[in-house]
C-alpha cells in the first residue's frame, strides 16, 4: 500500500491545453478602420455637391453645353434638379440639408455611448456641458455664417436661420431621446412629433397684418408655422426690413415650428446609426461581416419604406384629412419622411461600398472635406471661394467664354479642398 501511495504522489500530470472557443475563427476578418469611412465619404460628398459640383453641371447645362440637352434629352432633366423649389415639391438640390441634418444624428450612438455607460444612463455634468457647448457653438457659427453676427448691427441681426442653427436644434432632440429611449422609443417620439406638427399645421390658427393664418393652410404666408415664425422672432427674423418694418414678401423659409420636423430628420440618423454601430460590435465579435450586410439590407428597406411614405403621403388631396405636401420651407411632415427615406438610401450605398466591401472609390477624396465638414462649411460662407479664384483667373474668360464660370467655380473648390487636405494630413480636425 505503500509503495501504491509513492507511485501515485510521483506521477508527472501533463496539463492538457484546453480546446480553444468554438466561436475563435480561424481566420479573422481584416481589422475595421476606427471611424466609420462611409459616413465621413457621405458628408464630403454632399459639400461636394454643394460647394461644386452643382454649380458646374448647372453653368455648363444652362450655357456651353446647353445644346447637350436637346440631344441627350436625359440631359434637361438635371438643371431644374440643381435648384430649389419655389414652393411645392422637391429636388435633389432640397436634399442638401437634410442629409446634413440626418447625417448629424448618425453621429449620435458613437459620440455619446461613453457617457451613457460611464454616467449609468444618467444625465451627468460632464453629458450636459458636452450637449449644451456643441447647441451653443452650432449656433453661434449658425449666426456667424448667416444671421450678420459679425457685422455687429442688431438691425441685421438674425436669431435663427441657417443649416447649422437647424442641426443643433435637431441634434438636441435626437440626443435627448438616445440618451433616454431605447430604439423603438426613439421611433414612437419620431412619429409623435410628425403628428404634432401636424396637427399644428391642421387646426392652429391665428390673425395678424397678414391675415387669418392657420386652419390646414399651407400657402406661403397663411399657414400656420408662417404666423408662429412672425410672433416669436418678430424683427430679428431672416427676411425682415428693419427700415420698411415689413416681412419680406419672397421669404417663407420658417425654423421655429419646423423645429419639430428638425427633431424626426435627426432622430433618423441616430436610428440608423446605432444600426450600424450594433453592427459593427457584432462583427468585431463573431469575426463575420454577416451583421453588416444584415443591417445594409435594413437601411435599404427601410428608406425604400420611409420614401414611399412621404411620397404617397404627399399625392393626398387637399381637401384629405391627412393632408399635408411637401414643402422643404416649411420641413412638413411629407418632406422630412421623403428626404429621410432617400438619405437611408445614400447612406445604405455608401455603407457597402466603404465599410462592407471597403473599396477606395474617391474615399480620400471625399474625406478629406467629410472628416472636417463644419469648418470645411463655415470656411466656404465667410470666404468667397468664387470671388478668389476669379481674383486669379479672370483674365481667361475672354478665351473661354462661357466655360468661365464652370472654371471658376472648380479652381474655388480646388482652393478649399487643399486647405482641408492640409489639416487632414496634419491630423486637425475641427470637432464642437
Amino acid at each position: 500500500m505503500a509503495r501504491q501511495d509513492y507511485r501515485r504522489e510521483n506521477i508527472q500530470i501533463t496539463p492538457t491545453p484546453s480546446p480553444a472557443p468554438a466561436s475563435t475563427p480561424s481566420k479573422p476578418i481584416p481589422s475595421l478602420p476606427k471611424r466609420i469611412v462611409s459616413l465621413d465619404a457621405l458628408r464630403g460628398f454632399d459639400l461636394f455637391f454643394l460647394f461644386a459640383l452643382g454649380s458646374i453641371l448647372s453653368s455648363l447645362l444652362t450655357g456651353p453645353l446647353a445644346s447637350l440637352t436637346t440631344k441627350y434629352p436625359f440631359l434637361a432633366k438635371i438643371p431644374p434638379q440643381l435648384n430649389h423649389v419655389p414652393w411645392e415639391g422637391f429636388t435633389a438640390w432640397d436634399l442638401i440639408m437634410p442629409l446634413f441634418m440626418f447625417m448629424a444624428g448618425v453621429t449620435i450612438p458613437f459620440s455619446l455611448a461613453r457617457y451613457c455607460s460611464r454616467s449609468g444612463g444618467k444625465f451627468s455634468p460632464r453629458l450636459i456641458f458636452r450637449l449644451a457647448r456643441r447647441v451653443i457653438l452650432l449656433w453661434v457659427c449658425g449666426m456667424i455664417v448667416q444671421g450678420n453676427l459679425l457685422n455687429l448691427k442688431i438691425e441685421g441681426l438674425r436669431l435663427y436661420s441657417n443649416t447649422l442653427q437647424a442641426i443643433a436644434a435637431g441634434y438636441l432632440i435626437a440626443a435627448v431621446c438616445f440618451l433616454c429611449f431605447r430604439r423603438r422609443w426613439q421611433l414612437l417620439t419620431a412619429f409623435l412629433l410628425l403628428a404634432g406638427f401636424w396637427a399644428a399645421m391642421k387646426w392652429g390658427h391665428g390673425q395678424d397684418s397678414y391675415g387669418l393664418c392657420g386652419n390646414g393652410s399651407y400657402q406661403p404666408d397663411l399657414n400656420f408655422a408662417e404666423f408662429i415664425e412672425r410672433k416669436v422672432l418678430g424683427r430679428w427674423r431672416d427676411g425682415y426690413d428693419w427700415a420698411a418694418g415689413a416681412f419680406s414678401s419672397s421669404y417663407h423659409y420658417t425654423w421655429v415650428l419646423s423645429t419639430l420636423t428638425f427633431g424626426v430628420t435627426s432622430l433618423l440618423g441616430s436610428i440608423a446609426g446605432g444600426m450600424i454601430k450594433d453592427a459593427r460590435d457584432r462583427a468585431y465579435q463573431d469575426f463575420t461581416k454577416g451583421p453588416m450586410y444584415m443591417t445594409f439590407g435594413i437601411l435599404l428597406v427601410g428608406g425604400l419604406v420611409l420614401g414611399a411614405a412621404g411620397w404617397f403621403w404627399a399625392k393626398l388631396p387637399a381637401e384629405s384629412f391627412f393632408y399635408s405636401p411637401m414643402i422643404k420651407h416649411l420641413w412638413t411632415g411629407s418632406m422630412t419622411l421623403f428626404a429621410g427615406g432617400l438619405s437611408f438610401l445614400l447612406l445604405a450605398l455608401f455603407y457597402l461600398i466603404y465599410d462592407i466591401w471597403g473599396l477606395p472609390l474617391c474615399a480620400t477624396f471625399l474625406r478629406v472635406i467629410g472628416m472636417n465638414s463644419i469648418f470645411c462649411y463655415m470656411f466656404a460662407h465667410i470666404y468667397n471661394l468664387d470671388e478668389i479664384s476669379h481674383k486669379f483667373l479672370y483674365g481667361l474668360e475672354q478665351y473661354i467664354g462661357g466655360y468661365y464660370p464652370a472654371l471658376r467655380t472648380f479652381c474655388g473648390f480646388c482652393v478649399l479642398w487643399f486647405i482641408m487636405y492640409c489639416m487632414y494630413r496634419a491630423k486637425k480636425f475641427i470637432r464642437l
